[in-house]
């Protein structure tokens, strides 16, 4: 539409709109807002994955399908649980804090070679671990609820997506959630915001 490449035009200058386009819009909503308008015909994407978790339970409880689209986010994140976890009793508090442990694990040697991208993808996979088991009252309780919301085979469901993931799809409307991660605050080095640029031109 012709307000999305206006607003689409902060990334790409050049950017014109087809004369035929339809006049479209850009809003600002808030989150009562956005659970009555979403719906099966749009798209909900977010800059990393962890916000998703918590947004696709959400509409859940109030009745509304919702998916997760993951291309291999839950294999990793079920090889993540079975790492941590490794079927052993322990509580869901201690499997949090195994989580995290994990991550500093993984970080603290990634740190000695700046691997940012690398160290974005840890953090969120291990935030987007940690929110599921949130939502559980016990770890045997993390994995199919991974499955349930990475299921990516029922089309007649909200879709939520990393932008990543979301490339080439398309939607009548589609809701960009946590715009404030747009550019991430890990990006500080030139291509890394130019990598961020990208993206927002990506999701918008």
């Amino acid at each position: 539409s012709k307000a999305v490449v206006a607003d689409a035009k902060e990334h790409r200058s050049s950017l014109v709109a087809r004369p035929d386009a339809p006049e479209g819009s850009v809003t600002t909503i808030d989150a009562d807002e956005f659970a009555e308008r979403v719906n099966a015909e749009s798209l909900v994407i977010c800059r990393v994955n962890a916000p998703l978790v918590g947004y696709c339970l959400s509409l859940i409880a109030k009745g509304k399908a919702a998916t997760i689209i993951g291309r291999n986010v839950d294999s990793y994140l079920i090889e993540l649980l079975d790492k941590t976890w490794k079927r052993q009793d322990i509580t869901i508090s201690e499997l949090r804090e195994r989580i995290d442990k994990d991550r500093d694990t993984k970080l603290a040697k990634l740190n000695e070679r700046d691997e940012s991208n690398r160290q974005e993808q840890i953090n969120d996979m291990a935030d987007t671990l940690l929110a599921l088991c949130w939502a559980c009252e016990h770890p045997s309780e993390v994995q199919p609820m991974i499955e349930s919301l990475f299921n990516n085979n029922d089309s007649n469901t909200i879709r939520l997506s990393s932008i990543h993931r979301a490339k080439g799809l398309e939607a009548e409307t589609v809701f960009i959630l946590c715009p404030e991660l747009l550019p991430h605050p890990s990006a500080e080095l030139d291509w890394e915001l130019e990598q961020e640029d990208n993206l927002a031109y990506v999701a918008k």
